[in-house]
């Protein structure tokens, strides 16, 4: 499920301890507005706006519209730049690398919700 603008907007804010008010004053707009922004009722209606919004939080248009999960495209850069110095066989080992790494990740995230599920059942 894709995060929301607004989703995002209050996860940023509460990690940086950052009142709706604070980002308001930055934007030149009330606490109330941020707020309905939060709650996806409203959106920003200019430009500028999101762009502060982006720059403020040190964050990409794309990850603060949930577009992507990527915070800061600067490391993937880097990562990036990293990967393509490597031999084709050692790229070939860093992909294989990373899909075993995702089949564990989602092994254990299905042993969670069934876990889950299990102790919802114990209870009923």
């Amino acid at each position: 499920m894709r995060i929301t603008f607004g989703q995002r907007l209050r996860q940023l804010r509460e990690e940086q301890e950052v009142s709706q008010k604070e980002i308001g004053q930055l934007l030149n707009i009330s606490a109330r507005m941020i707020g309905f922004y939060e709650q996806g009722i409203s959106y920003p209606n200019k430009a500028e706006a999101i762009i502060l919004l982006a720059q403020y939080f040190d964050v990409s248009i794309d990850y603060l519209f949930g577009i992507s999960n990527i915070e800061n495209y600067q490391k993937l850069s880097e990562i990036n730049e990293e990967y393509s110095q490597l031999s084709k066989k050692n790229q070939e080992q860093v992909t294989e690398y990373i899909e075993l790494l995702l089949e564990k990740q989602r092994k254990e995230q299905k042993q969670r919700k069934e876990q889950k599920e299990q102790n919802k059942e114990a209870r009923e």
